[in-house]
C-alpha cells in the first residue's frame, strides 16, 4: 500500500472537502472539530506560533485517498492544552531531557471530548499510528517547520 502525508500549515491550507469527509458526523457532535472553528483560532491568531500553537495538520493518504485528518499542533509549551503535563515536562528536564517543542494533536483551548484522528475508519487508526510513527521518525521537517533547527525536530514528542 502506498501511504502519504501531507502537511498543512493551517486549518484553511486542508481543503474543506477533504476535511468535511474525514470529519463526517462527529463534527455534528462536537462542533468544535469544524473546520471553521480551527480557521477562527488560526486566523485570529489565537492559535498560531505567536502563541504557542503552530498549526501542522497531517492529512494521512492511501493511494491519494483521503484517510484521516489528525489536526496538529507544535508547542513550545503546555498551556491551553487541558492536558496538565507541566509536572512531567519539569521532571523530564530535570533528568537531562528536552520536553519542548512537542506535538499535539489537540482543539486548542477546548477541553471537550472528542475524535482527534478524524477518519471514517474507525478501526483503522492503529494502522495510520503505526504510519504515522514510521513517518515521523524519518521525514525532514525543516521546510515546514522553519523556526525550529532541525536536530531538535528529531525529539519531538508525540501526544494523541
Amino acid at each position: 500500500m502506498v501511504w502519504h502525508i501531507d502537511v498543512h500549515e493551517g486549518a484553511a491550507k486542508v481543503p474543506s472537502h477533504i476535511w468535511k469527509i474525514l470529519v463526517g458526523d462527529e463534527a455534528l457532535r462536537c462542533p468544535f472539530l469544524d473546520q471553521r472553528f480551527f480557521i477562527a483560532l488560526e486566523e485570529s491568531a489565537a492559535a498560531s506560533l505567536q502563541t504557542g500553537w503552530q498549526p501542522i495538520h497531517l492529512a494521512i493518504y492511501e493511494h491519494e485517498k483521503p484517510k484521516a485528518l489528525i489536526p496538529t499542533y507544535i508547542k513550545h509549551h503546555s498551556y491551553g492544552e487541558y492536558v496538565f503535563d507541566h509536572a512531567w515536562a519539569h521532571a523530564f528536564e530535570r533528568a537531562g531531557g528536552q520536553y519542548y517543542p512537542k506535538l499535539l494533536s489537540a482543539i486548542p483551548f477546548t477541553p471537550v471530548p472528542g475524535h482527534r484522528i478524524l477518519t471514517q475508519d474507525r478501526h483503522d487508526i492503529p494502522k495510520f499510528l503505526s504510519i504515522l510513527d514510521h513517518w515521523l521518525q524519518r521525514q525532514d521537517f525543516h521546510p515546514c517547520i522553519s523556526c525550529l533547527p532541525m536536530k531538535r525536530l528529531t525529539h519531538l514528542t508525540l501526544v494523541l
